[in-house]
């Protein structure tokens, strides 16, 4: 009896010793963090790249590394892939109602989901959400204005998402972001073939911004040249050279690309400027720049270089970024 107490004590304590090692065993130097609450990147060490369908993902990067030749998966997954899924969801302890097997709240038509934060929401003229980006902030926006002049306004309210109550810089790249599509959407934007609005699109991006900041002078009025004007000489934006506008743009700033035309026509008055918003977050993948022009040149496309580029390479385009 005393030798069989005995042996049960060394298995136990064999299996405890064990478990203890156990990630060791399989390759793992770190704990695994779950539900940090997004303090933690939480991917293992051996996930960073997986391998999804025909390509290889970095999955602390978000970016594509490799591409493969054959689908290896469409037969059976294999066992040695440690996961489906890229990482659990941060802020999935804030959210109990939501299943963490749920993405996109349930909605992935509506919603997208690419870090699993917090997220502001962007509604419509009669409240109907219309889109909700994951930025960290409660922030609520919401469309106002007719025509030309649509644009997304900040309501001062918050909705309980469990982020912070407060416009955060990410939320103001947010409202950028969804102006400059929104003008993209905005029928009374396009071109009619003799007239193009790039100024009123314009506007209404830095009237966005300047409800998201709540900064006075953000938003500069007139024609394209009389903004490009005034965008020079406003103390509200800097003026910097092209590589510094894009990389600023990246970093989710608002950044306005201008081009003052000096030509006269016939009668004698000015020839049209033109004005742009360089882009920012998700449209950065779209085209360097939100464009409101003639046809073949409105949407995310180049700054220059190309038939559809916002500006030929003939044009001065100066750059102005907003000064936080």
């Amino acid at each position: 009896m005393r030798k069989s107490i005995l042996l049960i004590i060394f298995a136990l304590g064999y299996q405890l010793l064990f478990a203890q090692d156990i990630f060791k065993k399989h390759g793992f130097d770190k704990k695994p963090l779950t539900l940090s609450n997004g303090h933690y990147n939480e991917f293992f060490k051996n996930e960073k790249i997986v391998q999804i369908g025909t390509i290889l993902l970095n999955t602390q990067t978000n970016k594509v590394v490799a591409f493969l030749e054959e689908d290896t998966t469409k037969v059976t997954y294999l066992p040695e892939f440690s996961s489906r899924w890229v990482s659990p969801d941060p802020l999935a302890a804030k959210y109990p109602e939501n299943s963490p097997y749920v993405y996109g709240l349930n909605n992935p038509i509506l919603f997208i989901d690419p870090n699993g934060m917090d997220a502001s929401n962007f509604l419509d003229k009669e409240g109907n959400l219309v889109s909700h980006t994951d930025d960290g902030s409660n922030a609520v926006f919401q469309q106002t204005g007719t025509g030309k002049d649509l644009h997304y306004e900040f309501t001062g309210n918050y909705s309980n998402q469990g982020g912070v109550d407060q416009v955060t810089d990410k939320a103001v790249t947010s409202a950028i972001q969804e102006q400059q599509s929104l003008n993209m959407g905005n029928s009374a934007l396009q071109s009619d073939g003799s007239t193009t609005h790039c100024n009123q699109a314009t506007q209404d991006v830095m009237k966005t911004a300047e409800s998201a900041t709540g900064k006075e002078g953000v938003t500069v009025t007139g024609k394209a040249n009389d903004m490009a004007g005034s965008l020079a000489t406003s103390k509200s934006y800097k003026s910097v050279d092209q590589t510094t506008a894009e990389k600023s743009a990246s970093n989710g700033n608002l950044v306005v690309a201008a081009y003052k035309n000096n030509e006269k026509d016939a009668q004698g008055n000015l020839k049209s400027g033109h004005v742009a918003t360089l882009s920012v977050g998700n449209n950065i993948g779209k085209g360097t720049l939100a464009n409101i022009g003639i046809k073949g040149s409105t949407g995310f496309v180049p700054i220059t270089g190309t038939r559809n580029a916002a500006f030929t390479t003939k044009q001065e385009v100066k750059y102005y970024i907003l000064i936080k």
